[in-house]
């Protein structure tokens, strides 16, 4: 079931979120999904908030999910599933604004095995 998932999760983040040449900011180290907070008042109760911990130091970072993807919105619902298959399965990840650069939100991920 552990390599279906892992499988399942490497195939769509290469065809949903492969772009080429990488662009952006890398936000969020080689890091493991800590915690996930979705809903709440802000986007309507569809924005994401992702705690990650970085593995090697340790240090814990909170940054939301773009709030053009948020679970109204179908990358939105496929990154959020990512998020929760690398969170079960303990895969290692990075996280990338491409969007102002500045790494208060992330829309890309990339899943290490």
């Amino acid at each position: 079931m552990k390599r279906l998932l892992t499988a399942l999760l490497i195939t769509t983040s290469f065809t949903l979120f492969s772009q080429g040449a990488m662009a952006g900011r890398e936000c969020i180290g080689p890091s493991i999904v800590s915690y996930m907070h979705a809903g709440g008042t802000y986007q309507s109760g569809n924005h994401v908030w992702v705690a990650f911990r970085n593995i090697n130091s340790g240090e814990t970072i909170k940054i939301s999910l773009n709030p053009n993807y948020n679970l109204d919105d179908a990358k939105g619902k496929a990154l959020f599933s990512l998020l929760t298959l690398s969170m079960t399965a303990d895969k290692v990840l990075k996280v990338t604004d491409n969007y102002g650069d500045n790494c208060d939100d992330f829309d890309e991920i990339r899943i290490y095995n």
